[in-house]
């Protein structure tokens, strides 16, 4: 009776009224017109309204392109996933065409997209000063002034090794804290993505109530990955400069990002 009930429940959202099909296709006229007047946002919310009533690659399409001008790139490049997939099943070859464009362009962007979370995200570092010299100090008998004695060398070379690795063990300690974050993130996501596997596992004419599920798995996921990264770089930079620390004068160690890159670069003579 249950598998009843959801097949029949099911076979009434698969078949709408012609009112409802009549809507839905003003919507989407709408939701065209507000896409060349600039108007997203309006476009976004009428294309809304035309998925609650019948989902299709044009429509999956649409979504995407909306969502690729309000800078939603993980949402606009799962959309045009779907929507490549599901017309290529139908065999409609523009959409296809179309959303590969649109794919190879969000590769390229979201290769060096970071999330404005991680961003904005710094490392504070606490340095203890220098211990200050005795403000008293009793002046040379006159002697010692004109004795040829060769002046000690001064020791104010020793506390500088300890703000020289405070700044190291503060990256490995800021990195470890960033890559926790991201494992936190990843369950997230992981805990929404069960949700919507159980609940839609063909991820076609979905409930639209699991569209906050779908939301928040993106951005927990996008969150996961920034955090990955930044805290991979402060942890990896951390480690190679207190292994650098012993290492012969000439040599120097930096930070290394660039698209698709993340790591440390050596300079000097080995």
């Amino acid at each position: 009776m249950g598998v009843a009930t959801l097949v029949v429940g099911l076979a009434a959202r698969a078949e709408p009224s012609p009112r409802e099909l009549a809507a839905a296709r003003q919507a989407f006229a709408e939701a065209r017109r507000a896409e060349d007047a600039g108007d997203w946002e309006g476009a976004l919310e009428r294309l809304r309204v035309v998925a609650s009533v019948r989902m299709t690659p044009q429509v999956r399409f649409h979504l995407a392109l909306c969502d690729e001008a309000l800078g939603r790139l993980v949402a606009a490049r799962d959309g045009f996933t779907l929507a490549r997939d599901e017309a290529s099943a139908r065999r409609l070859d523009v959409v296809v065409r179309e959303s590969e464009q649109h794919l190879a362009g969000l590769r390229e962007r979201l290769a060096i997209a970071v999330p404005a979370e991680v961003a904005d995200a710094r490392v504070s570092v606490a340095v203890a000063d220098p211990p200050v010299a005795p403000a008293a100090m009793p002046a040379p008998p006159a002697e010692a002034v004109v004795a040829p004695r060769v002046a000690p060398a001064p020791a104010a070379a020793a506390p500088v090794a300890a703000p020289s690795r405070a700044v190291p063990w503060a990256l490995v300690a800021g990195g470890g804290g960033l890559l926790a974050t991201a494992g936190v993130f990843a369950l997230l996501r992981s805990g929404h993505l069960s949700t919507i596997e159980q609940s839609c596992p063909s991820h076609l004419d979905c409930d639209p109530a699991l569209r906050s599920d779908v939301s928040s798995a993106r951005t927990f996921g996008a969150l996961g990955v920034g955090f990955g990264v930044a805290g991979g770089v402060a942890l990896g930079s951390g480690l190679l400069l207190l292994a650098s620390s012993s290492e012969r004068p000439g040599t120097s160690w930096e930070p290394l990002l660039a698209p698709g890159l993340a790591g440390v670069a050596a300079r000097g003579a080995f």
